[in-house]
């Protein structure tokens, strides 16, 4: 008997991450490669949505001496409406590169704005239209956004999240990063911008932004993330963290992607990122000497708190002065009077503190998104049932169609990049023959019986004699009747950093499973029963080989969200087919479910 040990290291916002220091440039580029799908994957982009319309509006110019702004609204998915403003030199000569600015958590947002005399009595504000306003003065274009549920953007609050939320790959942390693919989208097709050379900055909350879109998407050509870079704080808003996004990678790496182009990181004393000159900018310089790179990432660092004070922010005009335009001189900036409140630049009057947002919107939004995903899954879940060959093989004229890449997001699902080559110490000493048939037992310790269970106990009796090899593996679970339902004691953001219950389920059957397949048995055969019928229901697209499995899963509806909430919460599962995607996978006509 062998039994899943429900003993790890959990890892949370503020787990100290070491940092992996690569030794050559191939073996970042393998994890390169991974981090950036892992992105994709975790915002549930993967694959993208489709790429409507933009409906751009730009609208009620405001002329300065050298600078105009205007509003903006596009809709980066059917009916959401993204807001900013545009920021541009008011005389043009050609195209001229373009810079996004996302923001931070300000209380203000993209509008986070003292008027003149307090802002050069206070130099560690922020700053935002003043930032933009310079950028125009200096010869770029800039384009400000708002996050969700900020300044403009009024159809969400920032809390676009929950367990369905999870099951489906929605999120905020999703929305914002597509909403900032579509930014660049927008700038890209104006007619001023040179789109071979649009960058990037954006300080706490923004720079986690910023550091994603330059992950992700291969036209941005510089990026400044301010104030963020940690490898003991990954920050800690929901829109920060989607699920599985770090558990085996970590903001430092994240920024890394960017290597081998051009990028400043900026840190300071009070904050997180108090150790940027000694940790995590040195992790980063490592990378891009890979490339023989190392003159194209720089750092700065200042005494303050957390901020995108004037010291910084002058820093990163440089840096893109640098590198867009050729010259290497400070700008200091210059101040901009806005107004007291910056209410020429708003789209919409002000909320009233009273006046809630309408949450019929966020369901319909959500709805409109699942319904999306579970139409294209529908759709390709019906095309490759032809294709598959036999147990879980896919066919060469599919191996890069949409058979694989389902078969992909099954295994992001699963953390399937992890090593699952390690024998469980346990089996290991055992002294098993390598001839005959051998039956796998799996169950829950502790678990009482049900009726399904009942009769899988009366088929493996008869089929006890068929075998020369008899091994049980418990799966200790807890002491809950469902121990892998959704658990709601669990701390904030807890998936990003870790693995699920189930998942770390799957994980340990599946060393186990191939531990005992190394034994070169004639035939393997399994029998799940309860709960531990689902954990062998997962595990089975990925076991290599199998003569047949027999698996309890106790009315188990593999099209009822609530079924997956309440016995079997794995982020993202549902957004890769479920259950159903596991048996498509899975050498169904040797499978037998147990209801």
């Amino acid at each position: 008997m062998v039994s899943f040990a429900d003993e790890h290291e959990e890892k949370h916002i503020h787990y100290k991450f070491p940092l992996t220091e690569y030794s050559t440039l191939e073996e970042w580029e393998r994890k390169r490669a991974k981090i950036r799908e892992r992105i994709l994957f975790s915002a549930g982009l993967m694959p993208f949505p489709k790429k409507d319309e933009l409906n751009v509006k730009i609208f009620d110019k405001v002329e300065f001496d050298d600078f105009t702004v205007e509003k903006v609204t596009f809709t980066s998915l059917p009916g959401f409406e993204v807001t900013g403003n545009l920021y541009k030199p008011r005389f043009l000569a050609g195209k001229v590169p373009a810079i996004l600015n996302p923001h931070g958590h300000w209380l203000g947002g993209r509008l986070d704005y003292a008027n003149r005399k307090q802002a050069y009595e206070a130099p560690d504000s922020v700053q935002e239209p003043v930032r933009n306003a310079n950028f125009a003065k200096m010869g770029f274009v800039s384009f400000s956004y708002d996050m969700v549920g900020y300044v403009d953007s009024r159809q969400l609050d920032h809390q676009f999240e929950g367990e369905l939320h999870a099951l489906w790959g929605i999120s905020l942390l999703g929305l914002q990063l597509w909403n900032s693919i579509r930014a660049l989208d927008f700038v890209s097709s104006l007619p001023e911008v040179d789109s071979n050379n649009i960058g990037c900055t954006g300080a706490s909350g923004g720079a986690t932004q910023a550091m994603l879109l330059g992950a992700v998407d291969d036209r941005l050509k510089l990026l400044a993330p301010v104030n963020m870079i940690s490898a003991h704080m990954q920050g800690g808003c929901r829109c920060e963290n989607a699920p599985n996004l770090r558990i085996v990678t970590n903001n430092v790496e994240i920024a890394s992607v960017f290597a081998p182009k051009p990028m400043l990181v900026t840190g300071c004393s009070g904050d997180w990122t108090c150790n940027l000159e000694t940790v995590e900018f040195p992790a980063i310089r490592n990378i891009y000497r890979l490339y023989g790179a190392e003159d194209r990432v720089g750092s700065f660092f200042d005494d303050a708190p957390h901020n995108y004070n004037k010291k910084t922010r002058e820093a990163v005009y440089r840096f893109f002065r640098s590198h867009f335009l050729g010259k290497d001189d400070w700008w200091h900036e210059q101040p901009v009077d806005f107004g007291e409140d910056c209410s020429m630049l708003r789209i919409y009057p002000i909320r009233m503190e009273s006046e809630k947002k309408d949450e019929r919107y966020a369901m319909c939004l959500f709805a409109q998104l699942k319904e999306e995903k579970a139409a294209f899954l529908a759709e390709v879940i019906d095309k490759i049932k032809s294709t598959i060959e036999g147990h879980g093989k896919i066919s060469q004229e599919d191996s890069e169609g949409e058979t694989n890449r389902l078969f992909k997001r099954l295994e992001h699902v699963f953390e399937l990049d992890t090593d699952l080559d390690k024998d469980l110490d346990s089996l290991g000493k055992k002294d098993v023959q390598a001839s005959g048939s051998a039956a796998i037992i799996v169950r829950l310790k502790d678990a009482g019986s049900a009726e399904g269970d009942q009769r899988l106990e009366a088929l493996l009796q008869d089929r006890r004699a068929n075998f020369q090899e008899m091994f049980t593996y418990t799966i200790a679970a807890g002491d809950s009747f469902r121990p892998f339902g959704a658990d709601r004691s669990l701390a904030a953001h807890y998936h990003t950093y870790n693995m699920s219950k189930p998942v770390r389920a799957v994980h340990e059957f599946l060393q186990f499973y191939r531990t005992v397949r190394q034994k070169a048995f004639s035939s393997i055969e399994v029998f799940g029963f309860g709960e531990a019928g689902l954990v062998v229901l997962a595990a089975l697209p990925f076991v290599g080989d199998l003569d047949r499995a027999y698996l309890h899963v106790h009315e188990f509806d593999f099209n009822d969200d609530t079924h997956y909430i309440d016995r079997f919460f794995v982020p993202h599962f549902c957004s890769a087919g479920g259950f159903n995607a596991s048996l498509l996978f899975a050498p169904s006509h040797r499978v037998e479910l147990i209801r």
